[in-house]
């Protein structure tokens, strides 16, 4: 449980912390794609089954994070939580794996920045220097661990569940369309921001 003085808190970005569920709407249209598929589960999904999937699904992604960005809001209640860490001196990272480059030379990272900046949290609720790009899962595991976190907040069981995730750190899986199911008990699963600040 959150019963410990926190001093750092890491979040994700994508899909943690930058809400995609309109830009996954408009991308879909772009797309041309069926009215049942507006989801990520779902868009992902489909694409999975299809010949060209992989290669159709890493172009949408392109997409979403690049332009569809301009449809992206903050996820439900981070504008709060990030306020009320502020009033409690708790520091806030952001530590994302995001490609820097998609193979059309579209700097995904840059795009992110803008975003942040765009939304007034950077560099009003974190700072710029508090943001971290890798490389990697294992690098991002790594550099939760350099950041000495008290809990970090994914949307990727695989980040939360994987054995070299520290274990000193508090897990909380951000699920932003409420339908992740299968994951370790020991992570809390929060769907909005909100619910965590009783806890902070």
């Amino acid at each position: 449980m959150l019963n410990k003085k926190i001093k750092i808190f890491g979040l994700d970005l994508d899909n943690t912390v930058i809400d995609y569920t309109e830009s996954y709407i408009n991308i879909a249209k772009r797309f041309k794609l069926n009215t049942n598929l507006r989801t990520r589960n779902s868009i992902r999904n489909y694409f999975k089954k299809t010949p060209e999937g992989e290669f159709v699904w890493q172009k949408f992604q392109s997409e979403l994070y690049s332009t569809g960005l301009s449809f992206a809001k903050p996820a439900h209640g981070l504008l709060e939580f990030l306020h009320k860490s502020e009033v409690n001196n708790i520091k806030i990272c952001i530590i994302s794996h995001k490609t820097e480059f998609t193979t059309s030379g579209i700097n995904l990272r840059s795009h992110s920045i803008r975003w942040l900046e765009t939304n007034n949290i950077i560099p009003n609720l974190i700072k710029i220097n508090d943001t971290y790009f890798c490389d990697s899962q294992e690098d991002k595991i790594k550099k939760i661990e350099e950041l000495n976190c008290d809990y970090f907040a994914d949307d990727l069981v695989s980040i939360l569940e994987n054995q070299k995730f520290p274990k000193k750190v508090g897990r909380i899986l951000v699920d932003l369309e409420n339908s992740i199911t299968n994951y370790n008990k020991n992570c809390i699963k929060i769907s909005d921001f909100s619910d965590l600040l009783d806890l902070i």
